[in-house]
């Protein structure tokens, strides 16, 4: 396992770019050292344009970009505060729309109340006459 590890760290720069005639055992030839060094300038001027600072923004851009940043600011706080009233406003509707529920549980609570009372009082009125007429018809029969 250490060996695979250290085969992998000593490879990974014999697989850089290498020239064709690089590890062939035969010196190049001129015209291949000139076309490599041309390869290698052209590389290294590349990484220099990469390098090179972006140019500075105007005085008038860098305004330009803070007035259009302070206008998306002042438009999100515009939507933020108009979401938050709409909010208030469904809030609003359905707490009314709770205290109407409630309400009407109330009043169905209280009728349901009535009607079990109203028939607790049917079934004692019942029970009562049941019991006179059995006590009538218990006098009857004796």
């Amino acid at each position: 396992m250490i060996a695979t590890l250290f085969f992998g760290l000593t490879a990974v720069p014999a697989q850089a770019n290498k020239p064709e005639w690089a590890g062939k055992g035969k010196p190049p030839t001129q015209e291949q050292k000139e076309a490599h060094k041309e390869a290698m300038r052209s590389k290294r001027g590349n990484e220099v344009e990469k390098l090179e600072p972006e140019p500075r923004p105007t005085l008038r851009e860098r305004l330009d970009e803070r007035t259009k940043e302070a206008e998306r600011e002042a438009d999100r706080r515009a939507r933020d505060t108009h979401d938050s009233r709409e909010m208030t406003g469904r809030e609003t509707r359905s707490r009314e729309r709770l205290e109407q529920r409630t309400e009407e549980t109330e009043r169905e609570a209280d009728r349901r109340a009535r009607d079990t009372h109203d028939s607790r009082e049917m079934m004692g009125r019942e029970t009562h006459s049941r019991e006179v007429r059995g006590a009538e018809v218990g006098k009857g029969t004796r």
